[in-house]
């Protein structure tokens, strides 16, 4: 995901953001979700080229979730 419209000055420290997921479809099972940023300060934009986003240098820091329902209830 990229969010070139959110303006932030160069050097900020994010403390905290959210993203929320919408599914198409009903289920049970929980969606497990491991969410990493790019080490890059100004990465190029996402493209259709095969690797565009696999060979991208990538932070060490992550973030992995289990999403159970729409309230919330989730092992994070």
């Amino acid at each position: 995901m990229r969010f070139p419209a959110i303006p932030l000055a160069s050097g900020v420290q994010v403390q905290k953001a959210y993203i929320q997921f919408t599914a198409d479809e009903a289920g049970t099972d929980p969606a497990d979700l491991f969410i990493r940023i790019s080490q890059e300060d100004n990465a190029a934009p996402f493209t259709l080229d095969n690797h565009n986003v696999s060979q991208r240098s990538l932070s060490t820091q992550a973030v992995n979730a289990s999403i159970l329902d729409e309230f919330g209830e989730a092992d994070d």
